[in-house]
Parts: structure tokens; C-alpha cells; sequence
């Protein structure tokens, strides 16, 4: 923990030299990109597997499972400003390890060597904990060219890809964590919390080339990790994806859904309305009664569907989407409180497992709020310590002269007001 204090505090020494030189601080905020539009061109159906099954666990065989996820924060000044993002390791409720690590005691040491911190280049920081430059080597400071208007990198943009970075090392440490718990003849895998790499954006990519790049180099170095774990250690990546407001996958597949029940519905808006429709009809017309899951597909993306470039040599995905009933239902849906998660493998995990591998993700168990445990403890975890090292930072700025912006002193006492009734 004192080397992460160390080089917090020397950004905030940092911003207060600029506030003695009276140095503005201009990088916006917010971001006008959305990172988070999540939206594919087509799917195709996998033939002999593809349509709607109920799940069930397999109950004889031992897994374990670890989940990953991060976390990120922005902090910003009148004269600096600075993201910061954690990384969290859990397999189930029981915490492997922290990125950074906060000083508690894991079972495993992780080195401090990755930057978990982002800031601009202008301000001098040197230290390997801290990234001022992009993940393509463009200074943070560089301003890119918008509808012909100069910008800077938003902190959102920088908050973005330095969380996707550490969850791509998250994905190395969960490994470890794997080797750490052993049995190896066990099935094991890994639960990332998002999507398996990071989807390109359309018309927003042609106005900002810079980020472009950006998003290739992490999209580059999250392939390599999932093949490196699949193809040397037989360790299978399982993406979760729980905000789905904004994904139409299977809205564009509206006809195909058709062909797996007997009545017909409207298309719906979104893929969580999508498959809530055709779940609540597909129960009702098999009068189906219980607790299982339900899953949709599996479907095929290809890469190039996803407008990955042919030379990252990204893996296909096959999606399935796993309604989760928080409550037993008989007959009907429509009234029973439910989750639903879109889970993506590679291509060549599939081939392997077949649909057992949306079944390895059950001996996780999911619990009241619709995530699997691992997934739910690393989603919290990270969080939690990215809260802290937020929260440490705003303070040692306020001891040392600092005003906050309006966006960061109002998180910071949104934070702390939480943490009071805690």
C-alpha cells in the first residue's frame, strides 16, 4: 500500500505545482464516445445446439471457478486531473488477490509493476505505476481532431482503457490464482465480468483515430491472453455480460427466435426484452415449472461481424443468453422476478465443451442479484478498493490545498456519505 500512496501523492504534487503556476486544466470530463454501444451485425446459428434449453448443473463434477473484474475512477482538479482503476480476483466470496494490492493479506503475491493509474503526460510523472501515454504510445496531452475541432483525451476515455488493460492482467492473475487452489484434473475456468474483448465502436471510430488505435492494441492484448490460457493451460475465459439495455444481438435475429416456439410475439427494443418474450412463451406453451435457467442459443459472431481488423486474428464468439428466475415459476415468467446475462466463449472453447460449457458457469451458483458468485464478489471487491484509493486520494488533495472539481467533490461526499451509513 505505500508504494501505491507514494504515487498518488506524487500526482497530487504534481497538480499543486500547476496551481502555483496558475497552469488550467482543460480535458473534459465526460467523453463524447460511447464505449458501451453493443450492437452486432449479425449472428448465425449453430445448427445442432441452437435454441432454448433448460439448464441444469453437473452435479458430479468438482470446478473451480475464479471471477474477474475492475473498476475505475476519475479525479479532477481546476489545475490536474487523473484516473485511476483496480482489479479484483475472487473465487467465490473468498478474495485471491487486489490490483493494486491494498495491504491485506493474500495467498498469493502479485508484483507491483502494472500502472494502475493514468494522467497526462504534461504533468512529469515518473513512475511505473503511473501511464501517460496511451496503450498505441500517444501522449496523454495530444489533442485528436473531432468533426475538424481539436480535443483532448476525456478522463472517461482514459478510465476506459486503463480498467480494460488491468482486467486483461486480472485475466494472468486469475491463473494464478487457479494454480494456487490446484486440482487440476478439476474442471477450472474463469468468469470475466464484460464482454470477452471490447467491441469497436462505428461511425464514433472514423472521428477519433486515436482511440482507434487504442482500442486495437487492448483488443490485441486481451486475444493473447485468452488464447494463451486456452491453448497452454487449458484454462476457458467465460464472459458475462449483465448491462444489456444497449445490446440488440438478438433483436436482429427476431425471425430465428420465431422458429423456436410455436406462438409469435412482437419484436422487442432491446435483447433483455427480447429474451424475456420469448422465455414467458416459451414456459407457458411447455408448462414448464421450477427454478432452472433457461438459455437462448448458442450463436456464432464472427470477428469480422464485430469489425475487429483481420490482422488482431481475434477468435469468433459464441453467446448464448441465460435467464436466471430469482424465484420458482410454474407456468409462466411474466411475474417472477428474473435476471438475464449474456455469456461469450472463443470459438475453440465451444468446440471443445460443446454446451457443457454454459454449464460449467452453474457450479458457480448465482445468488439474489442475478450474478454468479465469483462474478459478484469480484464486481464488488473491485469497487470497494477502487472507493478507497479514490477516497484517499481526495483527502490527501484537500490536506494539501487542492480544490476538487464539482464532478469529484461530489462523488467524493456521495462516497463518503455511503461509507458513514455503512
Amino acid at each position: 500500500m505505500d508504494e501505491v500512496s507514494v504515487a498518488l501523492r506524487s500526482i497530487l504534487k504534481a497538480i499543486s505545482r500547476r496551481k502555483d503556476k496558475k497552469i488550467p486544466f482543460q480535458a473534459p470530463f465526460e467523453s463524447k464516445i460511447d464505449w458501451f454501444i453493443d450492437i452486432a451485425e449479425s449472428s448465425e446459428e449453430l445448427p445442432e445446439e441452437s435454441g432454448i434449453h433448460l439448464m441444469q448443473d453437473m452435479v458430479n463434477e468438482p470446478a473451480y471457478i475464479v471471477g474477474v473484474d475492475g473498476s475505475s475512477r476519475r479525479f479532477s482538479s481546476p489545475y490536474g486531473g487523473f484516473v485511476l482503476a483496480t482489479v479484483a480476483i475472487t473465487w467465490g466470496p473468498l478474495p485471491l488477490s487486489d490490483y493494486p494490492p491494498l495491504g491485506y493479506e493474500y495467498p498469493f503475491e502479485i508484483d507491483l509493476q502494472k500502472p494502475f493509474i493514468a494522467t497526462f503526460a504534461s504533468m512529469n510523472i515518473q513512475s511505473s505505476l503511473v501511464a501517460t501515454n496511451s496503450p498505441s504510445g500517444q501522449p496523454y496531452e495530444e489533442y485528436y481532431v473531432v468533426n475538424g475541432i481539436k480535443r483532448r483525451f476525456a478522463l472517461a476515455d482514459m478510465a476506459h482503457e486503463i480498467r480494460t488493460d488491468l482486467e486483461t492482467y486480472g485475466l494472468e492473475i486469475a491463473a494464478k490464482g487457479l494454480a494456487y487452489l490446484g486440482k487440476e484434473d478439476n474442471i477450472r475456468a474463469i468468469i470475466l465480468d464484460g464482454p470477452l474483448y471490447q467491441r469497436p465502436w462505428k461511425t464514433e471510430v472514423k472521428r477519433a483515430p486515436i482511440l482507434r488505435e487504442d482500442w486495437k492494441v487492448l483488443t490485441q492484448q486481451r486475444v493473447e491472453i485468452l488464447k494463451k490460457l486456452w491453448d497452454k493451460e487449458r484454462i476457458p475465459v467465460i464472459a458475462s455480460v449483465k448491462r444489456l439495455e444497449k445490446s440488440r444481438y438478438l433483436t436482429r435475429i427476431h425471425g430465428t427466435l420465431m422458429n423456436y416456439v410455436q406462438s409469435s410475439y412482437p419484436p422487442q427494443d432491446n435483447d433483455v426484452a427480447e429474451s424475456y418474450a420469448l422465455i414467458d412463451v416459451y414456459v407457458r406453451e411447455n408448462k414448464l415449472s421450477g427454478t432452472s435457467p433457461l438459455l437462448i442459443g448458442p450463436f456464432l459472431i464472427r470477428s469480422s461481424y464485430l469489425g475487429v481488423p483481420e490482422e488482431l486474428n481475434a477468435p469468433n464468439i459464441v453467446y448464448s443468453y441465460l435467464v436466471l428466475p430469482l424465484m420458482p415459476y410454474n407456468g409462466k415468467l411474466d411475474d417472477v422476478p428474473k435476471c438475464i446475462l449474456r455469456l461469450e466463449v472463443m470459438e475453440e472453447v465451444y468446440r471443445d465443451y460443446g454446451m457443457d460449457i454454459f454449464r460449467i458457469i452453474l457450479k458457480d451458483l448465482f445468488i439474489s442479484k442475478g450474478l454468479f458468485t465469483s462474478q459478484f464478489y469480484a464486481d464488488s471487491r473491485c469497487r470497494k478498493s477502487s472507493k478507497i484509493l479514490f477516497i484517499h486520494a481526495c483527502r490527501e488533495a484537500i490536506y494539501m490545498g487542492i480544490e476538487l472539481s464539482y464532478e469529484t467533490r461530489n462523488m467524493f461526499l456521495l462516497i463518503q456519505g455511503e461509507r458513514s451509513g455503512e
